[in-house]
């Protein structure tokens, strides 16, 4: 946020550099522009500007998952397929206006033990049995804001119930931000512009025109997120708090000004 102006020489250096090289392709017209160009010598204050704006998310997304081991193979991954089937089945009846279920995680894997003992240990692993995990990301992509924490709080109760223990990464999101970041980008602008002229005042001097922006959109909100944890003992309803986004803009620009 100062005030500086760039020497009106360099073009004259530039023109000077363009004549000597004359004979490649495109100089003529190198030197024409430097010397018609003379935005560059305009003195100029540069600042930058942020805005914010608050919305409501209209979607959310959330993993939901069932873990068993077993010591048999077939076992765990039966349990498993079970469960889930289950869990699918029963959010698909509870008729959520724009739910989507999609599969995001299927393993199963060997689970070994160490030697129980560390002096004695030969370092051999003992096959003790098989883990299976299947989980799905389950979202809500036409939800209206002020219904979307009770029906997040519907699909955890209902997927607990029918044996997930694997509930995590809760995300509130908008679906279409550019309204939103439209509106931050326009609020970063005039804080911008304000600043410009405050600086302009205390110098003694007056903003002529907006001579260039440079933008970068900060992050869209921070989407309420849970590390993944067992289920297992959730009561009969998960309170569930959408909050709001905050989508942020911030930009650069410089005015030129005159006395």
């Amino acid at each position: 946020m100062v005030i500086f102006k760039q020497r009106s020489r360099s073009l004259f250096f530039i023109a000077l550099l363009a004549g000597a090289v004359n004979g490649l392709p495109g100089a003529a017209e190198a030197a024409e522009e430097a010397a018609t160009d003379t935005s560059a010598s305009q003195p100029f204050i540069s600042t930058s500007g942020s805005g914010e704006v608050s919305v409501d998310p209209d979607g959310f997304r959330i993993s939901i998952g069932v873990e068993v081991q077993d010591k048999s193979l077939q076992k765990a991954q039966n349990q498993v397929n079970a469960a889930m089937e289950r869990i699918l089945q029963t959010l698909k009846n509870l008729e959520i206006p724009g739910l989507s279920l999609r599969t995001e995680i299927l393993q199963i894997y060997p689970v070994y033990t160490e030697d129980a003992t560390p002096a004695v240990s030969t370092g051999e692993r003992k096959l003790i049995g098989y883990r299976a995990r299947n989980e799905v990301s389950v979202a809500v992509l036409k939800g209206i804001p002020a219904e979307l924490g009770e029906r997040a709080s519907r699909i955890i109760h209902a997927a607990v119930q029918r044996g997930a223990n694997r509930v995590g990464n809760v995300n509130f999101f908008l679906q279409d931000p550019a309204a939103a970041q439209d509106r931050a980008l326009k609020a970063a602008v005039d804080d911008a512009t304000r600043k410009a002229q405050a600086i302009a005042s205390a110098a003694g001097v007056r903003i002529v025109k907006l001579r260039r922006v440079e933008e970068g959109f900060g992050p869209l909100g921070l989407p309420m997120q849970s590390a993944p944890s067992t289920a297992g003992g959730m009561g009969e309803s998960t309170p569930v708090e959408t909050g709001q986004l905050v989508v942020v803009s911030n930009i650069t620009a410089r005015f030129v000004f005159a006395k």
